[in-house]
């Protein structure tokens, strides 16, 4: 095993040992306040496997919703060294969190805010991690849609975000209980009417993308009666998709950022690459959750 493998196992096993005892050690208190969501610790092994799916990488910032103890923020500056910060209407947690993390050694990377969700800036974050209840989670879907960067990963502890699909799930054991753990990347917005060219101006076409969540499906202006779109993937800001003429198949590949998209694009006949720009009417775009795919 490598030395850097088996540090992160060692500080795993160490971090289970402490969250456990604490939360044994740990009575029931009374001057805590009614919240939405009750204070249910996330159990050590569900706490690895969200931060495994989330594919934590350097320079990430993980913003956990309603951190308890602080334990996913503490074990995701402990495991891979990153900013993390907690927020928690409850100020008997917040203060527990942050005994936590300065236990852990990991003040320093850990900041824990007393604040209510709803209210909390959601845009510097890369991971998003919460452990709340389905009402809570579809408050809070229109806000990730809406305000978070595409790209964005949100893992959710046993609650889904109702019609909204997973990208990923699992499941692990904790206590002879089952934990289902949910995974999503925040899309980019894609819908309305958008003008795309090519760079040497071979090809011009309106396109329409209409969306659902993390689906995408575009249809070529009415008058391009033969032109058609296929193969439309969306996966954060990032789009792919074939566009079919009577001549050729044109393979996208870009990026999408505000109301421009652009990249690169194969001619399926002369293999030739060129680049490609598109630029949205604003007035088209439509809110993700009203969206839909005719």
């Amino acid at each position: 095993m490598k030395r850097t493998n088996l540090l992160k196992v060692i500080i795993v096993a160490l971090l289970f040992v402490f969250f456990s005892q604490r939360c044994k050690d740990r009575g029931p208190s009374y001057d805590e306040p009614e919240l939405d969501v009750p204070y249910v610790p996330t159990p050590m092994e569900a706490v690895n496997e969200m931060l495994r799916l989330a594919e934590i990488e350097e320079g990430d910032v993980l913003l956990d919703l309603g951190c308890g103890d602080g334990r996913i923020p503490v074990t995701a500056a402990a495991q891979y060294n990153i900013k993390a910060f907690g927020i928690d209407l409850n100020p008997v947690r917040i203060k527990e969190s942050q005994e936590n993390a300065k236990e852990a050694g990991v003040n320093h990377l850990v900041k824990f805010i007393e604040q209510d969700l709803y209210e909390t800036d959601l845009t510097e974050a890369s991971v998003i991690t919460m452990y709340l209840l389905p009402s809570v989670n579809l408050k809070l879907r229109s806000k990730i849609l809406s305000d978070v960067k595409p790209g964005t990963r949100i893992i959710s502890h046993d609650f889904d975000m109702g019609e909204w699909p997973p990208d990923d799930e699992s499941m692990v054991f904790a206590e002879e209980e089952a934990h289902i753990v949910y995974y999503w990347m925040v899309p980019a917005n894609l819908t309305g009417e958008w003008a795309l060219k090519l760079s040497d101006s071979s090809l011009e076409v309106d396109i329409i993308f209409n969306q659902v969540f993390q689906f995408a499906q575009g249809e070529v202006s009415p008058e391009k009666k033969d032109w058609k779109i296929t193969e439309e993937v969306l996966t954060g800001d990032k789009i792919s998709f074939n566009l079919l003429t009577p001549d050729s198949v044109w393979l996208f590949e870009g990026s999408i950022k505000g109301d421009i998209m652009g990249g690169d694009v194969q001619n399926g006949k002369s293999g030739e690459m060129i680049s490609w720009e598109a630029f949205r009417n604003p007035k088209t775009k439509q809110p993700l959750e009203k969206a839909a795919l005719t």
